[in-house]
């Protein structure tokens, strides 16, 4: 939901899908997956980019 409400969402889902391809390409060759989305500065990002009109906006798309 974070990223939901960031100005940069469809930048940060592009890189989310990266992470996850990332990960599931290091376990298919039996390797630790990296754990990029849980770093500081992605998150950091995330959180900088937050805008409290789209938070709205999809909290009350959810209240539907």
């Amino acid at each position: 939901m974070r990223i939901g409400c960031s100005t940069r969402e469809a930048e940060f889902h592009k890189q989310e899908v990266q992470m996850y391809r990332d990960a599931l390409t290091a376990l298919e060759h039996k390797e630790k997956p990296p754990n990029s989305n849980m770093r500081a500065p992605f998150t950091l990002a995330i959180v900088e980019s937050y805008d409290p009109r789209k938070a709205v906006a999809l909290m009350a798309l959810q209240a539907e």
